[in-house]
């Protein structure tokens, strides 16, 4: 789940496992494991989360958005040209 509510599609794998599931279309999966397994929630530029499994049926998952790290001098560089512009194209 992120801000704008399920992910279909989201990939959910057993840490250090081969299995795996992809959430539906309401965001939601089944897979058998044991307790304490490690779930690796991921999803296309959402940072990933680890959840550690108990004894209850249903887990809710947040993804936040993946926030790359932007240097102080690279910031002044943006600011300039957001100053300058009005707009900022960030490269690929």
């Amino acid at each position: 789940m992120d801000e704008s509510g399920p992910l279909p599609g989201a990939n959910i794998t057993v840490k250090n496992e081969k299995r795996g599931t992809v959430t539906d279309m309401d965001g939601k999966f089944e897979l058998n494991m044991n307790e304490d397994a490690l779930l690796i929630v991921s999803f296309i530029g959402l940072e990933s989360k680890e959840v550690t499994i108990s004894d209850k049926n249903y887990y809710e998952v947040n993804l936040e958005a993946y926030k790359p790290f932007v240097s102080r001098k690279e910031k002044r560089r943006i600011r300039r040209e957001l100053r300058k512009n009005g707009f900022y194209i960030y490269p690929d």
